[in-house]
Parts: structure tokens; sequence; C-alpha cells
């Protein structure tokens, strides 16, 4: 099992699509000064100080809140708007080890505010995560970085026994994950390795239902096989490990895909393309009641309609595809 990118949309309810970032190729301290200087409308001297006190490229949270008051008292906008959104990921999707700090580099993702949107933000909190996660196995490593709050909630939603924390009803508005609280608890690392240990497949909700009052619905891109990259970062993404998750029957896995002479953002915008070749070999339920093969083969189909079709809410084919995608799935007819 791992986090997927539909656990990101389902938890977090932000986009799955979207373009990779690449920052500028070598963001020193001097860059860090002009981005602030430009992009957050501070004075010289006062960026020069910043990134002297944080011996780096990067600006610490207390002080781009500080800069995000006075440019709000000041009525400049823009640079308030950047200060916020830099903080925001920093201490949330983009996290480092620091917790404290937030790299220049991300910047220049709130360069132009009316195209932030465009950026693949889901993949870019996954990436941050699977980095760190995967120096978390190395035994020098003392601490770790990314979304912990994200990775919390995921174990949340998929083990329901391994830890104490409580639920509550969930806001339509909201992200699903402001549903849970954490609760203290005494347990010791070899504690959880003994609830672990002692786990059993009916122990562990797969497939959590996401699209329950969710405010961004399955996205076809979760099923995408390759590579995703966030900067300079690329980590394997590679569902067909875990299609369980998908509610689809697991079979062994073909041989992951080799880095060597691949263009992944190509490959990334025509995730179509690089989906789970034969999704439909993978098709029939993970447990024993439910559709057919040939059901979940079909709803497949719907839901890449879906996607194309892209329409809103009050869309009637959009409507008439999501009781389609229901009944495929099992759902009654009304």
């Amino acid at each position: 099992m791992t986090i997927t990118l539909d656990d990101v949309r389902g938890l977090l309810s932000i986009p799955c699509t979207g373009e990779f970032f690449t920052p500028p190729a070598n963001v020193n301290e001097d860059l860090a000064i002009a981005a602030a200087v430009e992009l957050l409308g501070v004075a010289y001297d006062e960026a020069v100080i910043e990134t002297k006190t944080n011996r780096g490229a990067s600006y610490s949270f207390e002080w781009l809140k500080k800069v995000f008051f006075k440019k709000l008292h000041e009525r400049i906008y823009d640079c308030a708007a950047r200060a916020y959104l830099l903080h925001f990921v920093g201490c949330t999707i983009l996290a480092d080890k620091s917790f404290t700090l937030v790299s220049a580099k991300y910047l220049f993702l709130f360069q132009d505010l009316d195209s932030c949107g465009k950026w693949a933000w889901g993949p870019a909190a996954l990436v941050v995560l699977y980095d760190y996660l995967r120096d978390s196995t190395l035994p020098a490593t003392k601490h770790i970085g990314g979304y912990l709050s994200l990775f919390q909630i995921w174990i949340y939603e998929h083990f329901p026994d391994i830890c104490k924390r409580d639920m509550d009803e969930h806001i339509f508005s909201m992200p699903r994950m402001f549903r849970w609280t954490a609760k203290q608890t005494s347990g010791n690392v070899a504690y959880y390795r003994a609830k672990l240990d002692a786990l059993r497949d009916t122990d562990i909700i797969w497939a959590p239902n996401y699209d329950e009052n969710a405010v961004t619905r399955f996205q076809s891109v979760s099923l995408f096989t390759g590579y995703i990259r966030w900067c300079f970062t690329m980590v394997p993404y590679l569902p067909e490990m875990c299609i369980r998750q998908f509610e689809y029957t697991q079979h062994i896995p073909p041989t992951p895909p080799m880095l060597v002479a691949r263009d992944v953002d190509i490959e990334w915008s025509m995730y179509r393309n690089s989906m789970i070749p034969y999704v439909a070999a993978y098709a029939g339920p993970s447990h024993d009641v439910g559709p057919d093969t040939r059901c979940h083969a079909v709803g497949g189909l719907i839901q890449q309609s879906l996607d194309l079709h892209m329409g809103g809410l009050e869309d009637q084919m959009c409507v008439l595809l999501e009781i389609a995608l229901h009944i495929s799935r099992g759902g009654d007819y009304q």
C-alpha cells in the first residue's frame, strides 16, 4: 500500500492535473533577494538581512507573515497574496525538514498570480512526501519533511485500528482531512510495530469513499503510471503496485519503468496514453460481492468520459454520466 494521487485528491481536495514546476537553475542568495524585492515588494536591505539570517536562499514563516500584514496595510494586494501563498505551501504540501523556512525557489510559483492554478499541486505534495519517505529509510536520517499531516490522515483513513483519533462530521465545503482529530497516545515504536504485524487484510480500508461529499471527484490521472516530478526531483508513481486501492483485483505488476532517457513532462501531459495498460485486465472486484468484470471496465470508460467532458455540477450530460458510473459500480438504479 502507498499514498496515491487519489488519496491526495480525496483528502486535500486539490487537483492532480497540471504542469510540473521547474524553478530557475540556480536560486542562490542573490536571486532570493532580487525575487523578494520584485515579487514581495520589500526593501533591498530587508531582503538581504532575511537571507543572511537564514544562511541561504530561503524565507522564514515569521518574516513572510510580517510581509503579508505590512503589504495588506499598504493595500499592495499582489505582494500580500504572494507572501500568504508562499507561507501556506511552505508549511503544508512543500514543507521541508526545518518546518520554519521555505525555499525561495517556490516564490516563482506565484510570479504570475493569474496562472498559478496551472501547476500540478497534487503531484507536488506527493513528490515531496515520497522523497522524504525514501530518505527516512536510511539509518542516518533523523528528521523527515513533507506534508506529514497528509500522511497521518492517510493512515487514519486506511488503518482504523492502528491509532486513536476522533472523527467529526464532514463539512461539505471543506477538505475531507479536516474531519479528523488526533488523540494523544502513549504507544512507542514497539507497540505500533506489533499492531502492524498483527494486521489482516480485513482490518484495512482499501478504498475509502472519497467521492462522498467530496469537493473534487475521482480523476483518471490517478491511474497514470511512470514518473512524476517537482522542481528537479523525480519519483516513480506506480499505481499498478497497489491497484487494490482503486477497487481492482491485484495482479502481479510488471517491471517498473527505467528513468533513463524518459521525457517525464511529455509523458505526464499525455497521461491518458501512460495510464495502466489495459486497465480492463485489472478490472474486477477486490472483494467477493460486487459488480462483475464487465461493469468495472464500463465504469472505467465512463470515468474517462467524465474527465474529458469537464462539465459543471448542473451539466445534464455530467449528471447522466455520474448516474451511469454509480450503477456500474453496483449502485441502485433510480
